[in-house]
């Protein structure tokens, strides 16, 4: 079975390493879009009143060439004055169209649109001069387009009849047209001079973000310390469109800080309002508790239940030994136990491939059993850093964190209570991570469910609806991993036991108990032979021999290596010894049980 476990590992491991997230644009032929929807014959605002523009020539086929969490490109076969390819990218406003032969479209109003541009305002059979943009408005209540050239400029006209028109450049065009929506899915009516001269202000008013060459990501800095991890992305320019994940998650309580200047607009779409960057970085620190490598030795003796068979497929159950495998005095058989779960769900794991990318995923197309894998990556997790003093790679945490939303920062899926359920496990999965970059992901996921509630809160206030309430995976632990709220927070015993300053490596399970003024670690030895027991430490400690036959301690970067020889096998104690300084070591708690909590 272990060997079959590793195997399997190896391979996820393997796609790990050579595959590439892909958040909403995986498992699905047509992308959901911020505000606009895009298909092989055209596009539309997500609005009931919104006129399609049609391409002239429909392709007949829809061929992505590369996906990515943050955006997709696609082919199509269209013909001449149609688009061949067609880009999507979440940091940046609007969808891009690449004109090879030529620029044109056509509409099916009633009456003709109006194209404005700096100067001026025209409506059918008038030309503009040359200009790098138009915004294209309605006299029925839809949302404006504006229409951005990224090669040079043209002359834009519309021609045509009521119900058949034809936008067009005076000449051919080649190259990528950016169409934005400036006011988001705002329907308007520019049906009298007043109404459009309104209108046009109002796009005026941030003009210079939709008529400037999109904003490109260009690196991504981590840092972090015990308490957080700070995430700076640097782009070229300013205008990058801000994550939800980032904009909303102080209203839905995840006490996020911004470092860099951003700028929420009055636009909204169907996803939330629109916010952009005003500094071409987006710097922003994200609250974590750091959990050291190791298991957590805690003063105290609990009630440590006989373990049962743990299912494969049950959640509660599999979080509960995940937990309990990060404090020294858990029971060897939980180790076991853990060990063989994870090897069976690995065994009977239904893995579907995911068709823009071509991964193996140990979950379906509609996202079931994605809450299972973010389960065991917990476990997978906790069992890593309980037995070895260096961090592994954890695949599966990696699997669930390529369906996360770039923009959103929820898992992706249909399933609401399933897209919390893995979110918040993926979330405690990763707050055991050591690494800033996984503790990051950690963070990414925290945000995108206080985003989500924050959303919540704020179109039921400017609907004057009651707060819409929202499913929580071990709220009180995740209060406390993520600082969501410090007076909870710091109350959790069991969070307060996981940070221990003495960590223990190794399959022997320590309890640590106060006799008097000395603190005595007591054990089990399976025999008389030459045992090793690992502590990390961020203080030095010393051993006494106790009722040991040999004790001998060596020391190196923070680990001290414990080598004993017991007199008899049975319980085996040494007095533990700290420095005056060191911080008093955590009081022992119980596991928490798994709960699923509606607030």
């Amino acid at each position: 079975m272990r060997v079959l476990t590793s195997a399997l590992l190896t391979l996820l491991c393997i796609g790990s390493a050579l595959a590439q997230a892909f958040g909403r644009f995986g498992y699905t032929e047509l992308p959901v879009l911020p505000g606009i929807t895009v298909d092989k014959a055209g596009f539309v605002s997500k609005t009931p009143g919104a006129d399609r523009f049609y391409f002239t020539h429909p392709s007949t086929i829809w061929k992505p060439v590369e996906t990515t969490e943050t955006g997709q490109i696609v082919a199509l076969n269209t013909g001449a004055g149609s688009p061949q390819k067609v880009r999507f990218d979440l940091w940046k406003p609007g969808v891009g169209f690449y004109f090879e032969q030529g620029f044109a479209l056509n509409l099916h109003t009633t009456g003709s649109p109006y194209l404005t541009w700096g100067e001026g305002t025209v409506a059918d059979g008038i030309p503009t001069p040359d200009v790098t943009w138009i915004l294209v408005s309605f006299k029925t209540a839809q949302p404006p387009l504006l229409f951005f050239l990224d090669s040079g400029q043209a002359g834009f006209k519309i021609t045509g009849k009521t119900g058949d028109w034809t936008l067009t450049t005076d000449k051919p065009y080649k190259g990528w047209v950016r169409v934005v929506q400036p006011l988001g899915t705002a329907e308007i009516a520019a049906n009298s001079a007043a109404s459009l001269g309104q209108l046009t202000k109002r796009v005026f008013d941030n003009i210079a973000i939709w008529t400037q060459a999109p904003a490109t990501l260009q690196d991504l800095k981590v840092e972090g310390d015990g308490t957080a991890v700070e995430a700076t992305w640097q782009f070229d320019k300013p205008g990058a469109i801000v994550p939800l994940g980032i904009s909303m998650s102080n209203l839905g309580g995840y006490p996020i800080r911004i470092l860099s200047k951003i700028r929420r607009l009055e636009e909204w779409n169907d996803e939330g309002p629109i916010t952009v960057t005003d500094e071409p970085i987006l710097k922003v620190r994200f609250p974590i508790r750091r959990i050291p490598l190791g298991r957590s030795l805690v003063l105290g003796k609990r009630d440590v239940a006989p373990l049962g068979t743990v299912s494969p497929i049950d959640i509660p159950s599999v979080v509960e030994l995940a937990l309990e495998n990060l404090l020294a005095d858990r029971d060897a058989a939980a180790l076991k136990s853990a060990n063989d779960t994870f090897a069976a769900y690995l065994q009977d794991a239904v893995y579907a491939p995911e068709p823009n990318t071509n991964q193996q995923l140990p979950y379906t197309p509609t996202g079931a059993g994605i809450d299972l894998a973010a389960c065991h990556a917990l476990l997978m997790q906790s069992t890593a850093i309980s037995h070895q003093s260096n961090s592994e790679a954890n695949s599966l945490l990696t699997s669930v964190s390529w369906r996360r939303d770039a923009y959103t920062w929820r898992v992706w899926v249909d399933d609401p209570l399933l897209a919390r359920r893995a979110g918040g496990l993926a979330a405690l999965a990763g707050f055991l991570c050591p690494e800033p970059e996984r503790r990051l992901q950690a963070a990414m996921f925290e945000a995108g469910l206080a985003a989500e509630r924050g959303l919540g809160i704020l179109r039921s206030r400017k609907q004057g609806r009651e707060e819409p309430k929202y499913l929580e995976v071990m709220d009180s632990l995740r209060s406390y991993a993520f600082f969501r709220d410090i007076k909870v927070a710091d109350e959790d015993p069991f969070g307060k036991a996981l940070l221990s300053e003495v960590r223990v490596f190794g399959d022997p399970s320590l309890f640590l108990e106060k006799q008097g003024e000395a603190l005595t670690i007591q054990w089990q030895s399976p025999d008389t032979d030459a045992h090793q027991i690992v502590f990390a430490t961020s203080c030095p400690i010393d051993l006494e021999l106790g009722n040991l036959k040999k004790l001998d301690l060596e020391r190196a970067l923070g680990l001290t290596q414990v080598r004993y020889v017991a007199n008899q096998p049975g319980p085996c104690q040494a007095n533990l010894r700290l420095p005056d300084w060191a911080k008093i070591l955590p009081a022992s708690a119980p596991v928490p049980r798994y709960t699923e909590t509606q607030r």
